[in-house]
């Protein structure tokens, strides 16, 4: 079997750098001027809120723009940028705003270059065995799609890469279908539908333990291209200090296309994995970690693995986020928190929080529980119900009336709510003009 390529370039402030990686690959290979071009980035946190971190989570702009330039340089006109971001209307979360917040509409302003929202687009029905789904036509009806990820972690499926990226093209019940059939076989067999031409990874920054309140950003300065996402989720691995054959998905994939796992079936260009490897850990931290940085006890979350979808994730880590600050230092009588739809909370546990409607519908005979309903559960309703059934009157009181002033100055846009101590990012490493 021929010898799939992919280059690794370390990332210099100029669009030589996505160019050469795009000329070790041969990544325009098969391109036409007058083809129909989407590009795919990962814009997974699409808040236009300013002090929500992007770093090794979302696709830079600078990167984008720098595909588009070269892509005009080859002739191509007809280009469009398509994503399908999380939604949420209280914490600002849509497609739009993403595109927004990262500069994004600026750019295509400027190139006349179409924005899609996947989770306005029109669908079209997919068998992938287990399963039937739902994935956007744009993403199917075009002749050139360019990947763009991000280069990290990920604390369900160990990595989110090429392969990992395409879930954002799925409708939204589609995506909640993956975490319920079995997130790890889902984006295996979406991967034998969906073949992306060109496949770029963004790693100017890579997070660990992300993305979420327990993720730490690194600038690490890397292009990874490919024309086989595969082989360059394999290489971007690699990268991160983990081995490929530890990622489920990967096996699988593998499984189903007779696919070497190993680098030595790879013809790796531009540097070497060991020039640059930047091992970073996957795992998010136990709970009794996060509390204990706060000081907090008597309070815990069991992690409820693949099953808890991302609108889901995304609540709960700024619901936690709100919670480990307003309550540094405080005492709690044994109460745990409990997500996703295969977690049962602990016997020992006096008060439980079962929070957002998966968890609810399977803790059916938990009937002193809290039950906290919603798809994805709601920040605000969790608040008001955990401080009234876990506070003093006083506190309690305190409490709310503060979390009310800074949510009627949100509203205004004189005030935003910050985030835990993990997300605190320093220049000049942390450049926001990646962003703009």
């Amino acid at each position: 079997m021929t010898k799939q390529s992919v280059s690794i370039v370390k990332y210099r402030e100029n669009r030589e750098t996505v160019r050469n990686a795009l000329e070790l690959c041969d990544g325009f290979k098969g391109l036409k001027a007058n083809d129909k071009v989407l590009i795919k980035p990962n814009i997974v946190l699409a808040s236009n809120r300013k002090k929500i971190p992007r770093f090794g989570v979302v696709t830079t702009t600078r990167i984008l723009e720098e595909i588009i330039i070269l892509l005009r340089e080859y002739g191509c006109t007809n280009i469009t940028i398509g994503e399908g971001s999380p939604f949420h209307k209280e914490i600002n979360l849509s497609t739009l705003n993403g595109y927004q917040s990262i500069g994004l509409t600026r750019v295509a302003e400027k190139y006349d270059i179409n924005l899609v929202d996947f989770n306005n687009d029109e669908f079209t029905n997919v068998d992938l065995g287990p399963a039937k789904i739902k994935l956007a036509r744009e993403a199917l009806e075009n002749d050139f799609l360019i990947n763009v990820p991000v280069l990290k972690t990920h604390r369900q499926a160990m990595v989110s890469l090429n392969m990992k990226n395409l879930k954002g093209c799925l409708k939204q019940s589609s995506k909640m279908k993956f975490h319920k059939v079995g997130l790890d076989e889902m984006i295996a067999r979406l991967n034998m539908i969906l073949k992306p031409k060109l496949n770029i990874i963004d790693g100017i920054y890579s997070i660990e333990r992300g993305p979420g309140t327990s993720g730490r950003a690194y600038r690490t300065n890397l292009i990874i291209a490919s024309r086989d996402a595969f082989s360059g989720d394999i290489v971007g691995t690699a990268c991160l200090g983990i081995d490929p054959l530890k990622v489920e998905y990967f096996r699988q994939y593998s499984d189903m296309t007779d696919q070497s796992l190993n680098l030595q079936g790879i013809e790796i260009k531009g540097v070497s994995v060991d020039d640059v490897a930047f091992p970073l850990e996957w795992k998010a931290r136990d709970a009794e970690q996060v509390m204990a940085d706060y000081d907090i006890k008597g309070a815990t979350f069991q992690w409820p693995g693949n099953t808890l979808c991302t609108n889901c994730a995304i609540m709960s880590d700024v619901f936690m986020g709100v919670f480990l600050k307003d309550n540094k230092g405080s005492t709690f009588d044994n109460i745990e928190f409990v997500l996703g739809d295969k977690v049962h909370p602990h016997k020992t546990s006096k008060q439980v929080f079962l929070m957002g409607d998966c968890a609810v519908r399977n803790n059916s005979d938990c009937h002193q529980a809290v039950k906290i309903r919603g798809c994805p559960v709601g920040v605000g309703d969790s608040i008001f119900k955990v401080y009234n059934n876990t506070l003093s009157k006083s506190k309690r009181r305190k409490l709310l009336a503060l979390r009310m002033l800074k949510g009627m100055a949100e509203k205004l846009g004189i005030y935003e709510e910050t985030f835990p101590k993990p997300y605190s990012y320093n220049m000049p490493d942390f450049d926001r003009s990646f962003y703009r």
